[in-house]
């Protein structure tokens, strides 16, 4: 790790440094033994108080340990181990930030370390609150003294090149929104497992097993064979949600399909809000969701565009993270090349009927609902619900 020292006077140094200037002015037009001594104690200070900060910190070694992704709107606490190598002096005051942060990305509050003694490391907290989706990017970690008299700032700069990946934000929706969205949709979202379980549906008929309860006996198909059989029911199965994000057209395109004025880059950031707000609250409820993504060009220039059926915060993260990694500004695969090419799991345009058998299809548009995305029976909204949709 690349580390840069610097000494920068404060504010009350300025000051002070103008009082001494102006003692020593007088101590030296009226010589008095008190102007003299009061000179030199002041002369003492400055002297005292560059030698203890730099000596502390010549021996800080900063090292941000790695975040994990952010999600707009919700803090995001950034860790750093704090190594004092000196043999002497501790380490007092000492204030940890991250240099170079857009202000329109995010905004921190440095990490404050009170003191670590010679020869011992700590840990400390800084927090940064993310304003924007897509990456944040970490040049360099600044640790900062005023210590002891805060006259002069003493700053050890280390370059610790990071990314971080901002989720998009999520809000709550209603649920009665929610279920009458889902209610609509062909399928409902329920499907039929292929193990053996404890449902309602039939699955087939299994000779007698002793131990099996006589409930289960299928008594009449028994009366016609020589040994007796019971009814296999299959395994219960969560319902399946699909989202399909649509980012076919390019923001130029979005403005001329919205109403004059209104931003275009917003509608297109409100409906990955809506996207990513369906998915938490379909895997809430206990849902297996899925997302794809239209018109985002092949991975990896922004990531994978589609994902499979699955539930829990591991793989909801995961969809957070592919929201997240859309680039606005990249080109986008128009309909017209994708249907040609039949990438039907980047475009989405006609999503596979095995994959997608029994699921509910909510496509999410930024402006106009394009109906040829998602293919017959899918649900379309656009980025202007999303308010009448939020829970208040």
């Amino acid at each position: 790790m690349h580390m840069r020292r610097r000494y920068r006077i404060a504010l009350p140094g300025v000051l002070f440094l103008a009082l001494v200037v102006f003692v020593g002015v007088a101590a030296g037009s009226r010589a008095g033994n008190l102007l003299v001594w009061v000179f030199s104690a002041m002369v003492a200070w400055i002297l005292v108080s560059g030698i203890v900060s730099g000596a502390m910190l010549m021996g800080v070694r900063v090292r941000r340990l790695e975040p994990g992704p952010g999600s707009v709107g919700r803090p995001l606490v950034i860790r750093y181990e704090v190594t004092n190598a000196n043999w002497l002096w501790p380490i007092v005051d000492l204030r940890i930030a991250e240099t170079r942060i857009d202000p329109a990305a995010a905004t921190q509050s440095h990490a404050w370390l009170a003191r670590c003694g010679a020869r011992q490391s700590a840990h400390v907290e800084g927090v940064l609150w993310p304003r924007r989706r897509g990456r944040i990017r970490l040049e360099s970690s600044v640790a900062s003294s005023q210590f002891p008299f805060g006259l002069m700032e003493k700053s050890v700069t280390t370059a610790q090149p990071r990314e971080i990946l901002v989720h998009p934000q999520t809000v709550p929706l209603r649920p009665i929104s929610f279920a009458r969205l889902v209610r609509t949709g062909i399928g409902q979202g329920q499907r039929v497992a292929d193990g053996q379980g404890g449902g309602d549906d039939f699955r087939g008929l299994r000779p007698y097993v002793p131990g099996d309860p006589q409930r289960h006996v299928a008594w009449k198909r028994s009366t016609l064979l020589e040994d007796p059989v019971v009814v296999e029911r299959s395994t219960p199965a969560p319902r399946r949600l699909l989202v399909i994000l649509d980012v076919v057209a390019p923001t130029a395109q979005v403005a001329r399909m919205i109403e004059p004025g209104a931003d275009a880059r917003q509608r297109e950031e409100d409906a990955i809000t809506l996207c990513a707000s369906l998915l938490s609250h379909a895997e809430r409820e206990g849902w297996e969701v899925s997302l794809r993504i239209a018109g985002m060009p092949p991975e990896p220039a922004s990531g994978p565009a589609s994902s499979a059926f699955r539930r829990g915060a591991w793989h909801l993260e995961r969809l957070y993270s592919m929201l997240a990694a859309i680039d606005l500004d990249a080109a986008r695969e128009g309909a017209s090349a994708a249907s040609r090419e039949g990438s039907t799991g980047r475009s989405a345009l006609a999503p596979e009927p095995d994959s997608v058998r029994g699921a509910v299809t909510i496509v999410v548009h930024p402006a106009r609902a394009d109906t040829a995305i998602g293919g017959p029976g899918a649900m379309h909204l656009t980025a202007l619900q999303l308010p009448e949709m939020r829970q208040p």
